[in-house]
């Protein structure tokens, strides 16, 4: 319940906001138009009072159209992720080598700006990690230099690989892919992985 509310709050509140000044103003300017002004100049005062209103009323309605539709919608990011994971081979220290693909494809109109990767490798009964080492990639991936911005355009697909390297003990595992940008959007997905490499 309380994640809704946070959300609504976060998505609404600023249409709720101009809606609410709009009705205020509505509901506020012929009084005051009333006790400012006399009765002979009461009419037309309050006749161009009622059409700066509408004026503004309708700016504010297509302020709300323009935050509700185009940039909640047209402009709003929209990635599909794929994960897909596969034992390679048992190492020479019984450690089972994993190769780890996140497919992103961008299939929305904008560009979505430093999209951040993480990767938990989990027990299947517990919170904790079970890599040996961590991830690493397969050296292909350079680091960004300072300044730099890493953009996913319209229409394309980026495979971001990793690997990592599981104990042979461990039967089955659970991943956790998280990707997020501007610390707001987010899209997950798991799955579950056998440790046990193709023969």
């Amino acid at each position: 319940m309380r994640d809704r509310i946070i959300r609504f709050v976060h998505e609404y509140a600023p249409d709720v906001i101009l809606v609410l000044s709009a009705i205020a103003i509505f509901v506020v300017t012929p009084k005051l138009a009333s006790s400012l002004f006399s009765d002979s100049q009461f009419k037309s005062t309050l006749d161009i009072t009622l059409k700066l209103l509408g004026t503004f009323l309708a700016v504010t309605a297509s302020i709300a159209s323009y935050r509700r539709f185009f940039r909640g919608r047209i402009f709003a990011p929209r990635l599909k992720m794929g994960l897909v994971s596969r034992p390679v081979r048992v190492m020479s220290d019984d450690t089972v080598l994993h190769g780890i693909d996140i497919e992103v494809n961008n299939v929305g109109s904008v560009t979505v700006w430093n999209p951040r990767i993480t990767i938990d490798i989990l027990h299947l009964d517990s919170e904790a990690d079970c890599t040996v080492a961590g991830f690493s990639t397969e050296g292909i991936g350079q680091r960004l230099r300072r300044g730099g911005l890493e953009g996913i355009e319209p229409g394309e697909l980026v495979v971001y690989h990793y690997r990592c390297r599981v104990p042979g003990s461990v039967e089955a595992f659970r991943i956790l892919v998280d990707l997020t940008i501007q610390d707001r959007h987010a899209w997950h997905r798991s799955t579950t992985v056998s440790n046990a490499p193709s023969r």
